[in-house]
C-alpha cells in the first residue's frame, strides 16, 4: 500500500492530544471528508480511516494511506504553528516520508508493539473481559485483534484468504483509563505476534484516526 508519513517537529514537545491535532488540521480542510470522516456537520462516514493523527513521544505525526497518501504530501507549509487545545507550538521543520509499504498475509509470525493505547473493548465485551479469568481474557483479546485486522483489511480493499493466527499476545490494561470523547475507556499496551504484515504507525482497534492503537514492528 502507499503510505505517507508527515512528522512535525516543534520547539517544545507536544502535550496536546491526537484529537486536538485532528481537529486543527481537519478544520482547515472542511471540504475534504478524508481529513475528518464527516459529511456536513453531523453525519459520520464509517470505514477504516485513511488519514490518522498521532502524538508519539511528544511529536505530532499525520499519516495518509492509499488514496489519502498524496493529500498528506501537500500539508507541509500550510501552517507554521500548531494550535492544540489551549497550547500553541511553533513548527521548526517537517519530515515527509512516502513508502510503498507491505501489507497482507505472511507465512510466518511478525512481532509488533503498541506505541499508543489499543482500544480493544466495546460495551459488550468489556463486561465479559471484566468477569472472566486470565485464559478467557487472553482468548477474547486474541479474537478481537484478529477482528481488527480483518476489519482494516476490508476497509483497505484487501481480501484475506488465509487464516490469521495470533501466536503471542502480551498486553496489559493501563492503570489510568484513556478518554475518548470524554468517556473513560480501558487502553491496552504491550506486544503481539501475528502472521500478517502491517506497516509501521498504522492503527488497530477503535478510534485509530485519533491516534489510538498505533503499532510498530519489533525488529531484533
Amino acid at each position: 500500500m502507499n503510505l505517507t508519513c508527515l512528522s512535525l517537529n516543534t520547539e517544545e514537545p507536544v502535550r496536546g492530544t491526537a484529537t486536538h491535532l485532528r481537529g486543527f488540521i481537519a478544520s482547515r480542510h472542511r471540504q475534504e471528508v478524508v481529513f475528518h470522516s464527516h459529511q456536513g456537520e453531523t453525519v459520520s462516514v464509517y470505514g477504516y480511516p485513511l488519514v490518522q493523527y498521532k502524538i508519539i513521544n511528544g511529536q505530532a505525526v499525520v499519516i495518509g494511506i492509499g488514496a489519502a497518501a498524496e493529500r498528506i504530501k501537500k500539508l507541509p507549509g500550510q501552517f507554521s504553528v500548531l494550535a492544540l487545545g489551549s497550547n500553541e507550538y511553533k513548527i521548526t521543520d517537517t519530515h515527509l516520508r512516502a513508502v510503498d509499504a507491505s501489507f497482507g498475509y505472511a507465512h510466518s509470525a511478525m512481532s509488533y508493539s503498541f506505541l499508543t493505547p489499543w482500544l480493544a473493548l466495546n460495551e459488550e465485551n468489556y463486561v465479559r473481559y471484566q468477569t472472566s479469568g486470565p485464559a478467557v481474557r487472553s482468548r477474547l483479546l486474541e479474537r478481537i485483534l484478529i477482528g481488527n485486522i480483518l476489519s482494516m483489511s476490508k476497509g483497505l480493499g484487501y481480501v484475506v484468504t488465509e487464516e490469521i493466527r495470533v501466536s503471542s499476545l502480551d498486553v496489559y490494561p493501563m492503570r489510568t483509563p484513556v478518554r475518548l470523547k470524554g468517556v473513560p475507556m480501558t487502553g491496552f499496551k504491550g506486544t503481539f505476534a501475528v502472521n500478517f504484515d502491517l506497516p509501521d504507525l498504522i492503527g488497530l482497534g477503535k478510534s485509530v484516526s485519533r491516534g489510538f492503537g498505533t503499532i510498530t514492528r519489533r525488529r531484533s
